[in-house]
């Protein structure tokens, strides 16, 4: 951890990276933004059109040892309501080394509204295995920073050196929203399945913080997102309206 960046060569889709920046705001994991600042201090990445996360680090000294605490964000920017085959995934390829199917170092991490369920790979699949002591999460329906209107949104802890989570793992994002089940399972990177670890993107951390107007350019593309909608409910309601008349 001397370095700025965190890098690491190894088996994973090309174009697909997302930097794990330094906490600077404080976290609570209460399954929405605390304060309007909370996780502005990391890297948004889009998982697919309606979905995003973000995700941060923090050390802390315990006795002559350290701490990594991770945190992750996972907004459904469509998804309102509560259905019980919503979900959420986080893969987690520990040491970045891939394949053509789970190691034993790998995790997989199960959200809905209402559980968090952990996997561990076995060599060639994925099988239960106790959540960690250190993992806690939450999820509300919520506004955000991200996005005005409410929508699902899910945060997430956990403490790496514990789990043997590795300083730039390779990861996966999915998310499933049963009320939209025509979209299918989106994830990142595109395409990607939990079952092939070689399909995950890079994860590098920086021990900087993110960098200022980072995340700029998605808030326009997802508030340019709102107001088409918006324009084209207006248009479908003046529509109306004047085959009333």
């Amino acid at each position: 951890m001397l370095a700025s960046t965190g890098a690491v060569v190894s088996a994973a889709a090309a174009g697909f990276e997302h930097t794990s920046f330094a906490l600077v705001n404080a976290c609570t994991v209460d399954g929405k933004w605390t304060t309007t600042t909370e996780w502005s201090d990391c890297q948004q990445t889009m998982v697919g059109t309606f979905a995003l996360f973000r995700d941060k680090w923090a050390m802390e000294m315990a006795g002559e040892n350290f701490l990594i605490h991770q945190y992750w964000l996972i907004e459904v920017l469509n998804d309102v309501t509560t259905d019980a085959g919503d979900y959420v995934e986080i893969c987690l390829d520990a040491n970045a080394v891939g394949g053509t199917a789970p190691p034993t170092d790998n995790y997989r991490v199960v959200l809905t509204p209402t559980s968090m369920t952990w996997y561990k790979g076995t060599g060639t699949g994925w099988a239960a295995t106790p959540t960690p002591a250190s993992a806690k999460y939450n999820t509300t329906i919520n506004t955000s920073f991200s996005s005005g209107p409410a929508h699902r949104i899910y945060e997430l802890q956990y403490e790496k050196m514990a789990v043997g989570i590795g300083a730039t793992p390779n990861i996966r994002v999915a998310v499933y929203d049963a009320s939209n089940a025509a979209a299918g399972v989106i994830a990142w990177p595109t395409g990607s399945s939990a079952n092939i670890p070689n399909a995950w993107g890079t994860c590098p951390y920086s021990m900087d913080p993110v960098p200022e107007g980072f995340n700029f350019g998605i808030i326009v593309m997802l508030s340019s997102v709102a107001v088409v909608a918006g324009a084209i409910g207006l248009r479908k309601l003046s529509i109306k309206k004047t085959v009333m008349i």
